[in-house]
Protein backbone atom coordinates (compact mmCIF):
# COMPACT_ATOMS: atom_id res chain seq x y z
CA UNK A 1 0.00 0.00 0.00
CA UNK A 2 2.53 2.21 0.94
CA UNK A 3 4.98 1.38 -2.49
CA UNK A 4 1.89 2.10 -3.91
CA UNK A 5 1.25 5.64 -2.68
CA UNK A 6 4.74 6.26 -2.94
CA UNK A 7 4.99 5.22 -6.89
CA UNK A 8 1.67 7.53 -7.33
CA UNK A 9 3.37 10.85 -6.09
CA UNK A 10 6.66 10.09 -7.58
CA UNK A 11 4.50 9.42 -11.08
CA UNK A 12 2.42 12.92 -9.99
CA UNK A 13 5.65 14.71 -9.70
CA UNK A 14 7.08 14.19 -12.75
CA UNK A 15 4.07 14.79 -14.89
CA UNK A 16 4.13 18.24 -13.21
CA UNK A 17 8.06 19.16 -13.99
Amino acid sequence: MVKSGLGCWILLLFMAT
